[in-house]
């Protein structure tokens, strides 16, 4: 599984670069799937994607379990499910599997946010920002 000086990647030209890996949101209930990226942020407690991924899922958004995540724009509503993360290689193969998380969908929210709890809390995670590439290792 390791994920070896993955170099940052930038989403438009004026975007700035980032550390993002390449995933498959899946509702483990139906096997609906979305495909994106995922932007590596160690200030997010937990993964959280954009609501609009839940409909695509088949998730009733304001049926999951309503909560409030602080921002940097101040607190917002969310709203977990059930929700399955691979972690995919550029050519599409499975490298990692997430099962079963609670991540959370927000609206207003315009890209996937990889989180610490039930992800990266269970990896080495080794960021080089001058030379702009990632690791993510299980030791």
């Amino acid at each position: 599984m390791p994920i070896q000086n993955q170099p940052f990647m930038r989403l438009h030209s004026l975007a700035p670069s980032r550390p993002y890996l390449r995933i498959r949101i899946i509702n483990p209930e139906n096997g609906r799937f979305f495909d994106s990226l995922g932007q590596i942020d160690t200030g997010a407690d937990v993964c959280t994607f954009p609501s609009q991924i839940a409909t695509v899922l088949g998730h009733d958004l304001e049926a999951g379990q309503a909560s409030h995540s602080g921002t940097a724009n101040g607190l917002a509503r969310t709203y977990s499910h059930t929700t399955t993360i691979e972690v995919l290689t550029l050519a599409g193969d499975i490298l990692l599997t997430i099962q079963n998380i609670q991540a959370h969908y927000m609206r207003d929210l315009h890209t996937c946010l990889i989180g610490v709890d039930q992800f990266l809390g269970r990896y080495h995670l080794q960021i080089n920002y001058p030379k702009q590439i990632f690791s993510i290792t299980t030791s």
